[in-house]
């Protein structure tokens, strides 16, 4: 494998493949074997191109389908009984074989599914008949011989036999392994690289990497700068020239912990190596002498000299040159020593009111490109007002490249752990921005370990209190002066054009009134660019302005108040209307004008009495571009018409609507008709008055308390159809859920029911929700006995139920009658043990979705007797859900994909 993978290396840049895999398989197999195997192989990270039934129209392959098999590092051919029956499989068979060279240039593995290799090979039984086929229609004899040799090629490889004698979880799992120990080593993948073309070719004269000298060498490097990622350059920029290669990175930290470490390094080091183990090492001394016997004769580049052949070249690291003058004084070996500076920025709290170019500002350093170089590990989260632990640590992951979904069911203090683990023994940038409290840092410095290696933390807020909380250095952001003030007002109203001579003297008096506050003048320049370009008009806005440089944030809600000022009648209750969204909240533009739509908002031509009248939806695509190009929103995604997609409003305009909205209260709102109140629990004011809301008829986000029951009860939203309630535990430790809960039965016309009860346990009775509930949804639900179940198989007019990350303790047991019209049933991240289902009960499900329920392993048998069903999704299933669901026999009219369950951590096992 060395071997092949260096000639790769040199032939073909590892930047042009795009897939690890490409799969090639005959149609029938790929709802099952094939799409089996396919997630696997993705749960394995192992990135596989799979095609889909719009690229198989046509009499010649698609460029697509070439493309990919090109850019594939490997190819997997499911070489099925009907595959050769194919001209489209055998197309990609020839394309295959020919860019692999037969395998030898890259990895081919044939599955033998059902058939013999020497079928393959020779062209004998169904094989050689499908072929004969191909003869006696003639429409393909110029491509015969090409497809013959493929075929024959192709079963002289090595590959895995699928048959009755081996189950499809074995077999799969040998198929990945197998994958996975082809696959030529991908070089270190290096995110900027930092430009040192010429350093690098300093050190490579220090290795003599074209010497043809038998004697190893040992290189030191050292320095102050951003040592581990010079070095992986080097790496990738040097690895061709060796047989075997091996990066060992964190060794400081390895090595210090108390079961293993270096252990684990040796083991580590010669899995890299292509060396098999098949048992532990177990002490060091063992693994010195495994290392030195095994690679004593290779060139490699790695990691101690006297471990390796001839010709191998040992690369270490370390910020303390003494380690390297100890080690020759130790062992009398010479070591060769390079000194590697990066430069490093001082980073410190950035501190000021409003928005005076904080984010901005915070953004620069961190995508700069001296940055970047100096912290290979940058994470990135917005903190606002309404501080959420939980969305800060995932906003956290997911810029540091981890997948936040697979942590989306995790505690608070799981996630923390998994932040503070990644940046372990790393040198790392880490930017918080918009910190409000001090006590928000209390809560969140924990999870950013304190190594003394330069890493940093970049704290933005407009409360200097949260600086001195911190007790590190300040940097108070200026505001802008004069010449940086007209440029930036220049720049938003006249793009790049110069302002009129006769306009100057009324733009900079402007200007000066908003005292280098960039929002302020940024808010004033959408008014401005809106104005027609005449002395009178701008003097008008220059009359308006009231405001001089002051900290009352009040004033600067004032200056802003100016943009509100100029909109029409018509836009101000659309502007007013966007401060029911949370901070920071990416507002999708379709939504947004739905909601104008059904608050009134927006007229339909025959209401409004005017001819020519266009349609509300784009009138609200008009009034929002509006809002984009006074800078009172600011558009996230575009549509392909340029127009906006979704945006986002900022903090300050958002307490501007707020501000403005006071006199709206609540139950004031009788046009209400959608609430969203975003992520976490909001509760619902009180309200004396007896207000019935007749229009209402969503509210998501809802805490259930003893005001929102009474609410329920008293019958102030009866037309309500969509609720989504959060079970806050602290509430249950006051109240009975049970009696909260009975509330909903007021709720007439409730339709749609989202419950997240926060790992409270929940009891149910039939009682509690209208018969005429049709969508129910419970997300951590705790534990859930069985007649809860059989309680929600009692709505008579259920039609969809989804169940998330809970435990169902008693056998799930469904008896004749239940769930009369239930169609679609989810369940994910349910601990569920067994599950019975008799005959007429769940009678119309069509659609039923299992994922990640680890301990269920086999479905109801009575579930495929129901004729309604037609599509079965097993997710993430065990291997023993999995073997079983193989046999099942499925009706015609039935879709069952199956992928098997990756091994994870268990990710709630700290509450």
């Amino acid at each position: 494998m060395a071997g092949s993978s260096s000639d790769l290396s040199s032939t073909i840049p590892s930047s042009y493949f795009k897939y690890d895999v490409f799969l090639s398989f005959r149609g029938y197999t790929r709802l099952r074997f094939t799409d089996t195997l396919y997630h696997a192989l993705i749960n394995k990270r192992i990135e596989t191109f799979r095609d889909s039934k719009e690229l198989r129209i046509g009499e010649e392959i698609k460029s697509a389908l070439l493309e990919a098999i090109e850019r594939s590092r490997m190819s997997i051919l499911i070489l099925c009984d009907e595959y050769p029956t194919s001209p489209w499989c055998l197309d990609e068979l020839v394309k295959i074989m020919e860019c692999s060279d037969n395998g030898r240039k890259r990895a081919v593995l044939p599955i033998f599914y059902y058939v013999e290799p020497s079928d393959v090979r020779h062209q004998i039984n169904e094989y050689g008949k499908a072929m004969t086929h191909h003869v006696n229609k003639g429409r393909y004899n110029h491509k015969l011989e090409a497809w013959k040799s493929a075929l024959f090629a192709v079963g002289n490889n090595s590959g895995v036999c699928v048959n009755q004698q081996i189950q499809w979880g074995v077999a799969i799992n040998k198929i990945v392994e197998e994958v996975t120990r082809r696959l030529p080593p991908l070089p270190l993948y290096i995110d900027h690289p930092l430009g040192c073309d010429s350093e690098l070719e300093k050190v490579k004269t220090l290795l003599e990497i074209d010497s043809p000298s038998a004697t190893s060498l040992m290189l030191g490097i050292h320095g102050d700068g951003e040592i581990s990622q010079f070095v992986a350059e080097l790496y990738n920029n040097i690895r061709p020239h060796f047989a075997n290669a091996s990066f060992l990175s964190k060794i400081r930290g390895k090595t210090n912990e108390s079961s293993g470490g270096l252990e684990d390094l040796q083991e580590t080091l010669l899995s890299e190596m292509g060396e098999e183990l098949k048992t532990k090492i177990g002490s060091t001394f063992k693994g010195a002498a495994e290392i030195k016997q095994r690679l004593g004769q290779k060139r490699s580049l790695a990691a101690r000299e006297d471990w390796f052949g001839g010709g191998s070249r040992i690369i270490i690291t370390t910020g303390n040159e003494g380690v390297l003058d100890e080690h020759v004084l130790n062992n009398g070996s010479e070591i060769r020593k390079y000194c590697y500076r990066g430069k490093q920025v001082a980073e410190e709290d950035d501190v000021d009111e409003g928005d005076v170019g904080k984010t901005t500002l915070a953004k620069k350093i961190f995508h700069h490109k001296e940055v970047k170089s100096l912290f290979p590990f940058r994470g990135w989260a917005r903190v606002s007002e309404d501080c959420k632990l939980r969305e800060v640590w995932l906003g956290l992951l997911d810029s540091l490249k981890l997948p936040s979904y697979r942590y989306k069911n995790s505690t608070e203090e799981f996630l923390k752990e998994t932040v503070r683990g990644y940046l372990k023994g790393e040198k790392y940038l880490i930017v918080l921005d918009d910190i409000w409290k001090p006590e928000v840092w209390g809560n969140l410095k924990a999870a950013f370990p304190n190594e003394s290696n330069g890493s940093k933390v970049l704290i933005t807020s407009r409360n200097e209190e949260v600086a001195n909380f911190t007790s590190s250095g300040l940097y108070k952001l200026p505001l802008l002066d004069e010449k940086e003030s007209w440029e930036l007002f220049c720049k938003m109203v006249f793009s790049s054009m110069e302002c009129p001579p006769s306009l100057e003297p009324h733009g900079r008096s402007i200007v000066e009134s908003c005292g280098g506050l960039p929002l302020a003048i940024v808010a004033i320049a959408g008014v401005v660019a809106k104005k027609k370009r005449l002395e009178s008009e701008w003097l008008g806005v220059k009359e308006s302005i009231h405001w001089h440089l002051t900290r009352d944030m009040t004033k600067v809600l004032d200056t802003l108040k100016l943009s509100y000022d100029n909109l029409s009648e018509e836009l101000k209750p659309c502007f007013r209307y966007l401060g029911i969204y949370p901070e920071d909240y990416e507002i999708p533009a379709r939504e947004i004008i739905q909601l104008w739509m059904a608050e009134g908002f927006l007229l339909w031509p025959e209401e409004s009495g005017l001819p020519n009248t266009p349609v509300p939806e784009n009138v609200g695509k008009q009034y929002l571009q509006e809002l984009v190009d006074r800078n009172m929103v600011q558009m996230t995604r575009k549509r392909k018409d340029r127009g906006a997609k979704k945006f986002l409003i900022h903090d300050l305009f958002r307490n501007l609507c707020i501000k403005l909205s006071k006199a709206d209260k609540f139950f004031e709102l009788k046009k209400l008709r959608h609430v969203y109140l975003g992520a976490g629990s909001v509760t619902l004011p009180t309200n004396e008055n007896g207000t019935i809301m007749w229009n209402l008829q969503t509210i998501h986000s809802l805490e259930l308390d003893t005001t929102t029951a009474s609410l329920f009860k008293e019958g102030r939203f009866p037309n309500l159809r969509k609720l989504g309630l959060w079970m806050d535990p602290k509430t249950g430790k006051h109240c009975s859920w049970h009696e909260l809960l009975l509330s909903l039965q007021h709720l007439s016309n409730l339709h749609k029911l989202k419950l997240r009860c926060c790992h409270s346990d929940l009891k149910i009775d039939a009682r509690m929700f209208p018969s005429n509930l049709a969508k129910i949804s419970l997300d951590t639900f705790g534990e859930m006995n069985s007649s809860s179940m059989k309680a929600l198989g009692q709505l008579p007019n259920l039609q969809v139920l989804k169940l998330f990350n809970g435990e169902i303790s008693d056998p799930l047991d469904c008896a004749t009658g239940e769930f009369p019209k239930l169609q679609y049933f989810k369940i994910y991240f349910v601990k569920v043990e067994s599950w019975t289902l008799e005959k007429g009960a769940m009678s119309h499900l069509q659609y039923l979705v299992i994922d990640m329920c680890s301990e269920l392993r086999q479905l109801p048998e009575q579930i495929w007797s129901l004729t309604t069903l037609s599509k079965v999704h097993v997710i993430n299933a065990s291997c023993e859900l999995a073997d079983n669901l193989q046999h099942v026999k499925v009706n015609n009219n039935c879709d069952l994909t199956i992928s098997v369950l990756e091994e994870i951590p268990d990710s709630d096992s700290s509450d």
